[in-house]
């Protein structure tokens, strides 16, 4: 029906055990890219479909056509073709020239995005801090708050999720220290009350990211080094979409710190705040940034209803969420995320201040808002194993 074509089926051949012969299927573009199709589903069994493509930008439309993202790879003598497909392949482990399986703990990192997972790489050394609980960013430990405002009624606007940044990442890296310089001399009105480590800690975040940012985005992070390969995560593809659902008359310092990690990746930042003096406080904050020449097609705040927060966080191409709020409107926000909702297009990412990586862990407040992909490059000229 679809003009395919089956190569080989060894399915019905009675083999040992369990097992079952492979299928081999070739397949047109044009039928492969439906979501309907089989070609577009995780099978969990020995079956392939052969997709011919006409150009590089065909074969990337069929490659990120998935709605998973977990390993692919690219075989190519033209060094010009491999970077050009490499910066824009969407899966979480990507192997140029060599075996696309066998990932090892620290040397290939292992895991994905989309509907393959939220990341971190499993195998890698982030992968660690995810499984530590830092107490010392506790809303009660370390900030003296007042109590959550009551939710507020709002408004229901009619807006599309705001995208990624078209600058360059030294644009974005010069805007960002802009805004942190403008928001450390208007931290105590902003903050009200005695809060001289936070600034401390946002004038070292501007050091490192000066100093790291550039770098982490061209270079990426190496993993274990072995004969042969070269291994390292990158961290240049950056999350489209982020949505904050802003409860707190102030924010936590730990949100604060995502949202300028957010924008410095180049993620699209949306802000629904459900009482008024939350929205006030935000919109202040995004003075800052439009002074800094961040655009607010970037980031933009909105004074939003219940049901607006609702059907926001149920985007299908939503796959960020920071709730700054206690832990009741935290719940609140992931039973809603999940409940009858069957069109999901990727594993969502909830951050809260609960959970968030220790203050000074600045890495680990940037990698949210990337897709890092683990790159396992051949080096050997035949491409023997190793």
């Amino acid at each position: 029906n679809f003009n395919g074509k089956v190569i080989l089926d060894r399915s019905q051949e009675n083999l040992p055990g369990q097992c079952l012969g492979p299928t081999l299927i070739d397949l047109p573009a044009e039928r492969a890219i439906k979501q309907d199709s089989f070609a577009m589903k995780e099978l969990f069994g020995p079956v392939l479909h052969i997709i011919g493509f006409s150009s590089l930008d065909h074969a990337l439309e069929i490659y990120n056509a998935s709605n998973y993202a977990l390993t692919g790879g690219v075989f190519s003598q033209s060094q010009d073709d491999i970077d050009y497909l490499t910066a824009r392949m969407e899966s979480g482990n990507i192997y140029v020239n060599r075996s696309i399986t066998g990932a090892r703990v620290a040397i290939e990192p292992f895991g994905g995005f989309k509907l393959s997972g939220t990341g971190p790489k499993a195998g890698s050394d982030i992968y660690l801090d995810k499984f530590h609980l830092n107490r010392i960013n506790l809303p009660s430990m370390d900030e003296d708050f007042q109590e959550t405002p009551a939710d507020e009624l709002g408004e229901s606007y009619q807006f599309s999720l705001l995208k990624k940044s078209g600058l360059n990442s030294e644009m974005r890296l010069s805007r960002v220290i802009k805004s942190i310089e403008y928001i450390i001399d208007d931290f105590e009105s902003l903050y009200q009350g005695i809060y001289g480590d936070n600034k401390k800690i946002l004038n070292r975040f501007r050091k490192w990211i000066a100093l790291n940012f550039i770098d982490l985005q061209n270079k990426g992070r190496p993993n274990r080094e072995i004969p042969g390969q070269i291994s390292y995560n990158d961290y240049s593809m950056p999350v489209e979409s982020a949505v904050v659902i802003a409860y707190e008359q102030r924010p936590h310092f730990s949100v604060l710190m995502q949202v300028l990690s957010a924008i410095l990746m180049g993620t699209g930042v949306t802000i629904l705040a459900r009482n008024q003096k939350s929205f006030e406080w935000w919109s202040n904050l995004l003075a800052i940034f439009v002074s800094s020449k961040i655009s607010a097609n970037n980031i933009d705040v909105f004074f939003s209803s219940d049901d607006l927060v609702k059907k926001t966080i149920k985007k299908s191409d939503l796959s960020t969420i920071i709730v700054d709020g206690n832990l009741p409107r935290v719940e609140k926000i992931i039973y809603e995320m999940y409940k009858f909702n069957e069109n999901e297009q990727t594993v969502k990412t909830v951050l809260t201040p609960f959970d968030a990586p220790n203050i000074q862990h600045f890495l680990g407040y940037l990698t949210p808002f990337v897709k890092v992909r683990s790159f396992a490059i051949n080096t050997m000229r035949h491409g023997a194993p190793l």
